[in-house]
Formats: structure tokens, sequence, C-alpha cells
């Protein structure tokens, strides 16, 4: 068994079309979980369910500005919810 952790970033700005074929294609390689990147460039969240949900991969994190570790958080059932919903 390996101990390899995969994570895939994608920019949450990118088109639902474009962040498919991103999941689609790196799947292949064995995907443990999602890291959504430039919510602070965004106003829709939704596709961080919708990817999660559909491809049946978790989010692990996000980042929500440039400062790094700063602006990266662990992503929680709770804080989906309040990006989704503007809460």
């Amino acid at each position: 068994s390996s101990n390899i952790f995969s994570h895939l970033i994608l920019p949450i700005t990118e088109r639902k079309v474009q962040l498919e074929n991103n999941v689609r294609h790196y799947t292949k390689l064995g995907i443990n979980s999602l890291i959504f990147t430039k919510l602070d460039e965004s106003w829709k969240y939704g596709d961080i369910f919708n990817m999660s949900y559909k491809w049946g991969i978790p989010v692990s994190y996000f980042s929500c500005g440039r400062s790094i570790p700063e602006d990266i958080e662990r992503a929680t059932k709770e804080r989906i919810i309040e990006r989704i919903f503007s809460i």
C-alpha cells in the first residue's frame, strides 16, 4: 500500500467544464482530496460541493488569498455551507 496522499488543487474561478476536465483527467492518478483556491476572487462556490459530490472526493482545504500559509484554511462541512450560502 502507498503512503502517498494526493491533493488536486483547483481554482474556483475556473469554468465548471474545465474543473470537470481536470478532475476527470487526474482521477486516473488517484486523488485523495480537493483543494480549492482563489475563493477571494469568486462569488460562486457551488462547484466546491458539486465537484466533491460528483466525484466522491472530499475537500480538504480552501485558499482565500495570496498569503501562504495564513490564507489557507481547513475545509469543514460547516465552512463549505457558509461559503455556498454566504453565511
